[in-house]
């Protein structure tokens, strides 16, 4: 089983990864 604080951790990263390639309009 996937450590919780782990998971938490990558999602974080992969939304402010994600969030910053989408929002890279300017």
């Amino acid at each position: 089983k996937a450590n919780l604080s782990l998971v938490a951790a990558i999602g974080a990263l992969a939304y402010g990864y994600f969030t910053g390639v989408f929002s890279d309009d300017d």
